[in-house]
């Protein structure tokens, strides 16, 4: 809390944003303060992302988003460890890959997150309408796959994805492919709770 409030002082006060920069520098990357808990150093990367956000400089802000989620060096402590399961970071540099990177980036964010555990039902949804708007239909259909095997019932958000699921199914074939429609419900009414 201290170090968000040095920054602070350094943006709004001082006006010396490179000092604001710096600060956060040494604290994140180079690691010269011991953090008891990974949330306040996940706190600390979201902080210079939003300061870099409203700099506008919205290439550093996804490059430091993703260098924060990125896989610790060797020798790294145990909360820098940590760190690429923050789910805080994640929804960050989700949010910052819809908006400043490219469908490639994108998807290999979300693919990620999946692969790691990391992410939520929500994650799933945003991930497949992402690719329905890019026209990766059968991708989309691929992520809530992955969803559905990832949070299986009784999680809570199976229902939803199952839900989405299965209405951006019909919607995309609209009366066709009939039977794998039917295999969708069966899957879904074999894996639910009585």
């Amino acid at each position: 809390e201290l170090v968000l409030k040095l920054a602070k002082v350094y943006e709004d006060e001082l006006h010396s944003l490179d000092k604001a920069t710096d600060l956060f520098h040494r604290i994140c990357e180079q690691q010269v303060y011991q953090f008891r808990d990974v949330d306040d150093l996940s706190q600390c990367y979201a902080a210079w992302v939003e300061l870099q956000l409203r700099q506008e400089a919205w290439d550093d802000a996804l490059s430091t988003a993703r260098r924060a989620v990125a896989s610790p060096e060797a020798g790294s402590t145990k909360i820098a460890r940590a760190l690429p399961k923050s789910l805080r970071l994640w929804d960050l540099l989700l949010d910052l890959e819809e908006s400043l990177g490219t469908v490639q980036t994108t998807k290999d964010a979300y693919n990620r997150a999946l692969k790691l555990r990391v992410a939520t039902p929500m994650h799933v949804i945003n991930f497949a309408s992402f690719l329905t708007d890019q026209k990766y239909f059968e991708e989309s259909f691929t992520a809530y796959e992955r969803g559905v095997e990832l949070f299986a019932f009784p999680h809570p958000g199976a229902k939803l994805l199952w839900k989405n699921y299965l209405t951006a199914f019909i919607e995309r074939y609209k009366g066709t492919k009939i039977e794998r429609v039917r295999d969708l419900f069966e899957r879904c009414l074999e894996s639910c709770p009585p």
